[in-house]
């Protein structure tokens, strides 16, 4: 009775051990982030250099079309393209490709800001029709609004 009540324990500890590790998806917020990212977003607020949240110039939205691992976009004088990858709330997003064309400071300041974020991005949330990424200290370095 002894031995067989030792396996029923230890393998109730193996099996919630088993469920705990195959089960653990990144939490952000308190909030599970769904599968993937996947659809057509326009920057609501980006970090800048300086480390604070701002929203992009009036003149030069910035748009973003994540599809299939595929990541399009436009900044207001540039477009990039880049591959992703996204699994459980984690995501990595490399270096983009970028059009060369001649912007105004401001705008190619705003353009060098975003895809810098992009490059520290580890994470991602995606709730109702926000999508937000985040570095792996959680932080929020850009969010996005689906548009419509």
């Amino acid at each position: 009775m002894i031995n067989r009540l030792k396996y029923s324990k230890s393998r109730i500890y193996f099996i919630l051990g088993f469920i705990l590790l195959f089960s653990f998806t990144p939490v952000i917020e308190g909030k599970e982030p769904i599968s993937s990212p996947d659809g057509t977003w326009i920057v609501e607020q980006y970090r800048n250099g300086n480390g604070e949240l701002i929203s992009p110039l009036p003149d030069a939205p910035i748009s973003a079309m994540f599809l299939q691992e595929n990541l399009t976009g436009k900044m207001g004088c540039n477009e990039y393209a880049t591959q992703y990858t996204a699994a459980g709330g984690a995501i990595l997003i490399p270096s983009s490709t970028v059009t060369q064309n001649v912007c105004s400071p401001s705008v190619k300041a705003q353009e060098d800001e975003y895809l810098q974020d992009l490059k520290h991005v580890a994470l991602y949330q995606v709730n109702e029709s926000r999508l937000s990424l985040f570095d792996d200290d959680e932080e929020l370095l850009v969010s996005y609004i689906a548009q419509v």
